[in-house]
Formats: structure tokens, sequence, C-alpha cells
């Protein structure tokens, strides 16, 4: 491998003297190979897009593009022109796996683009597992004809993350009368009325402790002696009282608020 070697000399290291280490060697970066993974038009359809870096531009190269089992190559290209450049798709005679080769040529002159994009491929992958793909360059030259031995890029796509449940709240599902004439109390409470209703409350992904009764401005919390979770529903009585045997209001959905609890 050759390296580029960048020499920064002191204004002084020309001067004659008997220390050491007037002189500064830095070396620039070798020539290397880069991929971005972005989301493709159809369902679990990932576009590789290959970038060369810290070069002016390609001579020649040949790569090939290996892919695990469950992966389909639909599609690859080279996005830079030229007169020699070549690829395509086929199938390896043992894994029957299918791999991707990209022949780059010019004929010795510069290929390069503006932001170093040299070849895309479009795979569709399992989405229930990781997969990994890998870019083994099989020979690279850059614009001034130096070789360099590149080691294989690969990149893991991981699997399809699970959706996050969304939690659904605790809910009224029905408020019923059940009473069809108001309760009357005896002696001095006879002016007393009362009205007694079933609430239905359906916990789903909340812990339900109990429930707010709201009537007329006023509120009052109604729990329950154990806590109600999961899919099921738990029924409630209300009792709707007055003292002056006024009549009393309808008892709605709209008046009755779950009361969660966190349980861990």
């Amino acid at each position: 491998m050759n390296k580029k070697i960048v020499a920064l000399f002191a204004a002084f290291s020309m001067i004659a003297t008997a220390s050491v280490g007037l002189v500064q060697t830095a070396y620039a970066a070798d020539a290397s190979i880069r991929v971005e993974v972005a989301d493709g038009a159809a369902e679990n359809e990932k576009v590789l897009t290959y970038y060369y870096e810290n070069i002016d531009g390609i001579m020649d190269a040949q790569f090939y593009l290996d892919v695990v089992e469950g992966v389909t190559i639909n599609g690859v290209t080279i996005t830079v022109s030229g007169q020699d450049n070549d690829c395509g798709v086929e199938f390896d005679d043992e894994t029957q796996l299918p791999y991707a080769y990209y022949i780059l040529s010019n004929g010795g002159k510069k290929i390069a683009s503006d932001d170093g994009a040299f070849l895309t491929a479009t795979i569709t992958v399992p989405g229930d597992k990781d997969v990994t793909v890998t870019l083994t360059p099989d020979a690279f030259r850059d614009d001034a004809g130096t070789n360099y031995d590149i080691a294989p890029v690969e990149v893991t796509i991981p699997k399809k993350s699970a959706p996050i449940p969304q939690k659904v709240d605790a809910a009224v599902t029905a408020v019923e009368k059940q009473n069809t004439e108001a309760i009357n109390g005896t002696g001095q409470y006879k002016s007393q009325t009362a009205d007694i209703w079933g609430v239905e409350i359906t916990p789903n992904d909340d812990s339900v402790t109990g429930a707010t009764v709201s009537i007329g401005g006023q509120s009052k919390d109604l729990n329950f002696k154990t806590v109600c979770s999961g899919e099921g529903t738990v029924v409630f009585a209300v009792i709707l009282a007055s003292e002056t045997g006024a009549a009393l209001p309808a008892l709605t959905e709209a008046n009755v608020t779950p009361i969660t609890a966190e349980v861990e």
C-alpha cells in the first residue's frame, strides 16, 4: 500500500542545528469507502449508497456485494459515468445466494462525483432479523493510479422494531339506571329520594381503583376495595340522593371519570 506523505517543514528547519525534531511529517488518510443506508420505496426495501473518501476520484475498481440468506438484491447502479462501467446480479454456484458485481473503468481517466457516491444497491430485507451486507473491493486504484488494499465494507441492517403498543385509557362503557322509580325514604326521611345507577368501567391497559362522579358542579370519588386491571370490566353502584326531594339529574358516561392507578 502506498501512503501519501505530506511533509510540513518549519521555516527554520533548514538551519544547521544539533537539535532534532524540527521537521514534522503528517500522514494523509488512506482511501476508504463508507456506506449509507436509507429506506426504499417499498416495505422492507433498503437503498445502500457507497462513497469513496480521502481521494479525488477513481481510476478503476472492481467490487462484489454479498448478502445473507433472506435478502434479495433488487437492483444495482453505478452512479459515475465511464466507458467501461458494468454491473449486474448473479447467483453463487454453491450457496445459491445472490451477489452483485461492479466494474468501474474509464480508460485511465478520472471517475468522480460531487459527493463521492459511486454505486448503489437496492435490496429487500426480511425485517424480522438482523442482516449483514458486505461490499468487497477486489481491486481499487485512485485517479492518480495508486493501488489500495481496502478491507471489505460491512453494514448490519437491524430488524424492524416492533411497534410500541399504544396505551388504552380506562373508559366508562355503560351507565344504566337500576330502578324505574326513585326510592323514597320513610318517616322523617320521607322527603328524600334516591336513584341507583350501575356503572361499568373497562380498564383496558390501565388499572382502575374507582371513579369520580360529577353532578351539578359537585364531585365525589368512589373507590373500589381492589385494583382492577386487564381487559375485563368492573361494575359498581352509584347512589344519587336528594335530601329535599328535588328531582335527581340523570347520570351518564359524561359524568363519570375512571380513577387510574399505577401498578408495579
